[in-house]
């Protein structure tokens, strides 16, 4: 997976998480590789589609979220959200990174960064939304912020 392993491992921390099953990476990674053209197969990484695919795989519900409002009261209802950030401390031009939100608390909320645990911590909704990614493969669902729910 190296430098496209990112949504395989958001996804794998969430379906663990939520289902209380360890899911590996590389788990999340074949399923998506072997069952959908969605990760690695028209270009690096993986779609928002990907996301959807892998979700409903593990029997969990997903919803795209267009507005940072609506990441905000999916993350004051407990539910974790995965969201791809372009240009920003998590990533530089021209990659984009798939992030892991959790919780919310005064309009921050606590992000999981796959990549480089140094990252982790708590950060404002409205600056994660202004960082979000504008690539079109991570906005195959029409925004790259998706909520998964169990």
């Amino acid at each position: 997976m190296d430098a496209t392993g990112c949504v395989p491992t958001t996804l794998a921390m969430v379906i663990s998480g939520i289902t209380g099953t360890e899911v590996l990476p590389t788990t999340v990674a074949d399923y998506l590789y072997i069952h959908t053209n969605e990760f690695n197969k028209d270009g690096f990484g993986t779609s928002s589609r990907g996301i959807v695919r892998a979700a409903q795989h593990w029997d969990l519900t997903t919803e795209t979220l267009f507005t940072a409002s609506a990441v905000k009261e999916v993350l004051s209802q407990g539910h974790h959200v995965l969201g791809a950030v372009g240009t920003s401390i998590f990533a530089h031009y021209p990659v984009t990174h798939e992030l892991v939100l959790k919780g919310y608390d005064n309009g921050k909320t606590y992000v999981r960064d796959p990549y480089n645990a140094a990252n982790n911590s708590w950060y404002l909704v409205d600056y994660l939304f202004g960082v979000k990614s504008v690539d079109p493969t991570d906005n195959t669902e029409g925004s790259p912020f998706i909520a998964i729910k169990g």
